[in-house]
């Protein structure tokens, strides 16, 4: 059975454990609380009371309570001052606003947001600027020869375990669909070897990778002339190997000319 749906339009508290209240109002009640608590962990939360009370004490010391559902969203407001002047969240709580109001419905005037389109022109956040050859030289200059300390890479390294910024999160479908776009049409690069290239690659791993040129070589050319000898003489290959520290089937290559063939 489907669990039922919580009350998304309320009047809602957060509360810490030392009895104090923040009290609030939402239309999405979900959405509410998780903004709240993002700013709050991040450290920008608008409201300082409660930002310094829950970096004091924790995200556990904090719940989330609806107060009230209510329905009618044009009394949301008057609900809110009801709850705010019950709890004293003002005096004794987190509020620092004595009066509740929302902005549910508020439009901006054409004069500000002419003002705000303004502030925002000219790129000022330098998204697709660069830098000019001097700026760039002085930046370079400025990083040469800087050492971090033990602990500033031990916090730098802790940050970036785990990719915490993308776990569990998907793009948007536009995201999606732009990437894909930007792909299509893209031929991926084949290098392909000549023959000159090919053969003088092979030469060049069979001397790496066989024989004395093998890193992880045990035996010399001439222990492969004694193992032979011996093999050919009748001596059990498992007595040879134990000799040389290699397996009995190491020995019986070596005695059939699979492996050091380049040894006569």
């Amino acid at each position: 059975m489907a669990k039922p749906a919580l009350p998304q339009q309320c009047i809602y508290a957060i509360r810490c454990f030392d009895g104090r209240h923040y009290v609030g109002s939402t239309i999405r009640r979900n959405e509410r609380w998780a903004r709240h608590k993002s700013d709050l962990a991040c450290g920008r939360h608008e409201n300082l009371k409660l930002l310094r009370a829950w970096q004091k004490h924790g995200a556990d010391a904090f719940e989330f309570v609806v107060l009230e559902e209510v329905h009618d969203r044009s009394v949301l407001v008057a609900r809110e001052q009801h709850w705010m002047d019950l709890t004293e969240c003002v005096s004794k709580g987190f509020n620092m606003k004595p009066k509740a109001e929302n902005f549910f419905g508020y439009k901006h005037t054409a004069e500000t947001r002419a003002k705000y389109s303004a502030s925002k022109m000219g790129n000022k956040s330098r998204t697709g600027m660069t830098n000019s050859p001097e700026a760039r030289a002085k930046m370079s200059a400025a990083m040469k020869g800087r050492v971090f300390s033990a602990a500033t890479l031990e916090r730098m390294s802790a940050a970036a375990k785990g990719h915490k910024r993308w776990v569990g999160k998907r793009h948007r479908a536009e995201s999606i669909a732009k990437m894909s776009a930007a792909k299509m049409g893209s031929v991926p690069v084949v290098y392909e070897r000549t023959p000159e290239h090919r053969a003088a690659l092979s030469k060049h791993m069979s001397k790496i990778n066989t024989g004395a040129g093998n890193p992880n070589v045990k035996i010399t050319e001439a222990d492969v002339l004694v193992i032979r000898k011996r093999s050919a003489e009748g001596e059990k290959r498992v007595s040879i190997a134990s000799d040389y520290g290699i397996s009995a089937q190491a020995i019986s290559r070596i005695a059939r000319r699979t492996a050091w063939a380049s040894v006569a």
